[in-house]
């Protein structure tokens, strides 16, 4: 993994979706979500209408988590280099509380939800984090 770890926002500062204000959003997104990552969405962005911009932003047709995750993916990919460990963890998210959330599908047997299947990568040399591998 390359010595120096970059700042996340630097991640994702070429994605295109197309929309210069979706761009934009995605990246003060980023920034406030980085410095209060144990916060929620509200609580990071400080206030409902920039909680309701972020939650526009991901409804919006040209915003695809695809295309996040790969940049993601391939900003991770960049910085690796000699011996790097990909630590994985499987998860159940588990919405059985739910009740009227539509569409949800069954992680495992009895628990309707989302299975998070999640990759970090660690430089062995640095003991430091490179990124999501996964997603």
């Amino acid at each position: 993994m390359k010595n120096t770890i970059q700042q996340p926002a630097k991640d994702f500062e070429n994605i295109e979706f197309g929309d210069k204000r979706l761009n934009k959003r995605l990246e003060k997104s980023i920034e406030k979500y980085t410095k209060n990552a144990q916060k929620s969405i509200l609580g990071s962005e400080g206030d409902r209408s920039g909680a309701k911009a972020f939650y526009r932003m991901l409804s919006n047709e040209k915003f695809t988590i695809e295309k996040l995750a790969d940049r993601a993916k391939q900003s991770t990919i960049a910085r690796m280099d000699g011996t790097v460990l990909l630590i994985e963890d499987t998860t159940d998210v588990n919405l059985n509380g739910h009740k009227n959330t539509k569409g949800l599908g069954y992680s495992s047997e009895h628990i309707r939800g989302v299975k998070v299947y999640s990759c970090i990568a660690v430089s062995a040399q640095l003991a430091a984090r490179a990124g999501c591998a996964v997603l």
